[in-house]
């Protein structure tokens, strides 16, 4: 088969499969149903994907191992806890996370809500977990300032993030709105480490 129609049927198949996860999840998702609306065999599938999983990780492999590889962010700490120089680096932040969640907003609405089942299942848990790994070297990263929050409150803060983000990728809400919320909880978080510390002064 040449090469330009050997793309063109994986590209159809991925088509499928991604309709067919959209509409029943992982665990429905048979490989008989996607070859026949892929209009091929069976057996013909599995030549271009081993299994099942091997599909689910096509899809969504790539945007799953990405989210969680914070450090891929490309976005430093800044270099003191100032204030204003803070609340710049938030306001970076959220224009960046926007721009992520909306370049990959079809894969991740799959890895919160149909993946049940699957490798990928406790996507969201695991990004808090990640998420809280990346802001505790954040504070590592500012260790000798005494006022920084503690464990419990990092923890909070990561999943207020998360669970935005979540909001904000199911709810079909518009930029607008997520700039909102996003400054709000920016708001809470500077406000916090204002009082925090004056305390510590």
């Amino acid at each position: 088969m040449p090469q330009v129609k050997k793309e063109a049927v994986r590209n159809r198949i991925l088509e499928v499969a991604k309709e067919e996860l959209g509409a029943g999840g992982y665990r429905a998702m048979s490989m008989r149903t996607v070859a026949s609306n892929s209009g091929i065999s069976t057996s013909n599938l599995y030549t271009y994907f081993s299994n099942k999983e091997a599909l689910l990780d096509t899809l969504v492999g790539e945007v799953y191992r990405k989210t969680l590889d914070l450090e891929d962010a490309n976005l430093e700490w800044p270099a003191s806890l100032d204030i204003s120089e803070f609340d710049q680096y938030l306001q970076r932040m959220t224009t960046q996370l926007l721009a992520y969640l909306d370049t990959n907003h079809d894969e991740l609405v799959l890895l919160l809500t149909k993946v049940q089942g699957s490798p990928f299942e406790g996507f969201k848990e695991r990004f808090v977990a990640h998420y809280l790994d990346y802001e505790r070297h954040a504070v590592n990263h500012y260790r000798t300032i005494s006022s920084l929050p503690s464990e419990e409150l990092i923890m909070g803060i990561c999943h207020l993030y998360v669970n935005l983000c979540e909001v904000y990728l199911l709810h079909g809400h518009n930029h607008q709105w997520m700039k909102e919320k996003t400054a709000e909880l920016n708001t809470f978080i500077v406000g916090g480490l204002k009082e925090s510390m004056k305390k510590a002064d």
